[in-house]
């Protein structure tokens, strides 16, 4: 995480980008079996995958938008085409 930190300044946009798709892929398997599946996913539906994880209320529209987030920061192209 320290190292996220360290490159999150504007002059190492690249270097935070690089961390980040190391990283997120960890993550995006965790919520989903493939990124392909993702794609193609409804709002609904990648909700519901929090709600598995026994995310529930308000909490599973936070954990969508910061999840969102990071897959723009990272330029996820599966995430970034379909929401």
């Amino acid at each position: 995480m320290r190292e996220l930190v360290d490159a999150s300044a504007p002059d190492k946009k690249e270097q935070y980008t690089q961390i980040l798709r190391a990283n997120f892929g960890s993550c995006l398997s965790y919520i989903v079996d493939d990124a392909a599946d993702l794609a193609n996913m409804t709002p609904k539906q990648f909700g519901e995958k929090f709600e598995k994880l026994g995310v529930s209320g308000e909490t599973v529209r936070k954990c969508e938008n910061f999840f969102l987030d990071v897959a723009k920061d990272a330029r996820s192209q599966s995430l970034s085409n379909s929401y």
